[in-house]
């Protein structure tokens, strides 16, 4: 199965473009790989075709679009929107890590509503180091007095997996978990091409319904035979699929031009970019352990 290829039904076939149907323009390129940049002055970074880019330009285009963001905004929707600060480089390269944790700094030092509740959205997006910084400086300027946003209240919601299958035909396979948090329901589909390894070659997202899980769960409009299978080891193969798409995607990029990227996604394609439904994605599976 070539990537792209959807499964025959009005619900896997006609793919949103993400949370509420919008499509995720990533504020440094919609979710793409962000142009090299050569070390120059304070935020100032020099690009390879000689104009400056500013690095607070995608914290100030994350603080602009939380601004709008309504109490009951879905949870997925802002994800998808913090996302965009960690989803540039090549995972393993750290790019997206050093750029988190500058973040951070900023984040604290504009010190608004917006602000903490971008903060608690890092934290749970990434690991480690960054996701403890996002965190501390949170608790911080929540100490101070800054209010915490109605959005990122909703969006701490916890998260539980309520259905995970595998469904398997001709040399491919589709990976799909169902979420369910503060009383909505998402679905995330990893399509797999068995040639080469299992590696993840597109990533869907679906809103959904408990009709929707009882349709998925019965195998019906997934391709082959479909199985279930239990939250961990649902985590365990997207984890794998999404890991040999890394790997491979990085020996890719050692022979070919900087922008000539794998992958870009195609602007007129109604998917939400991989780069940010992967970061998304990963953060949501890291939850299962403690929600199932």
């Amino acid at each position: 199965m070539a990537a792209g290829v959807r499964a025959d039904s009005r619900r896997y076939g006609e793919i949103e473009a993400g949370p509420r149907g919008r499509k995720h323009k990533g504020g440094r390129g919609g979710g793409r790989r962000p142009e090299r940049v050569l070390v120059s002055d304070e935020d100032q970074f020099a690009r390879s075709d000689g104009q400056e880019f500013d690095l607070r330009e995608p914290i100030d285009r994350v603080l602009a679009d939380a601004a709008e963001l309504g109490d009951d905004t879905d949870p997925l929707e802002v994800e998808f929107l913090v996302a965009d600060l960690l989803a540039g480089g090549d995972e393993g390269s750290g790019f997206a890590e050093l750029f988190g944790a500058w973040a951070v700094l900023v984040l604290e030092e504009r010190a608004t509503s917006e602000a903490l509740g971008t903060l608690r959205a890092l934290a749970r997006l990434s690991t480690d180091e960054l996701s403890r910084a996002a965190r501390a400086a949170a608790d911080r300027l929540e100490a101070q007095g800054v209010s915490v946003p109605g959005w990122s209240v909703r969006s701490a919601g916890p998260l539980r997996a309520v259905a995970c299958t595998r469904s398997t035909a001709l040399g491919a396979s589709v990976l799909v978990g169902s979420f369910e948090r503060a009383d909505r329901i998402h679905t995330f589909l990893v399509w797999i091409l068995h040639d080469g390894g299992e590696i993840a070659q597109v990533i869907d997202l679906l809103p959904g319904d408990r009709t929707d899980v009882a349709r998925q769960l019965a195998g019906a409009d997934l391709p082959g035979v479909t199985e279930r299978l239990s939250p961990w080891e649902f985590r365990r193969q997207v984890e794998a699929a999404l890991d040999r798409r890394a790997r491979v995607r990085a020996a890719l990029m050692a022979d070919l031009d900087l922008f000539d990227d794998p992958d870009d996604d195609d602007p007129e394609a109604d998917l939400p970019p991989y780069a940010l439904a992967a970061t998304v994605l990963r953060a949501q599976l890291r939850t299962i352990d403690s929600t199932v």
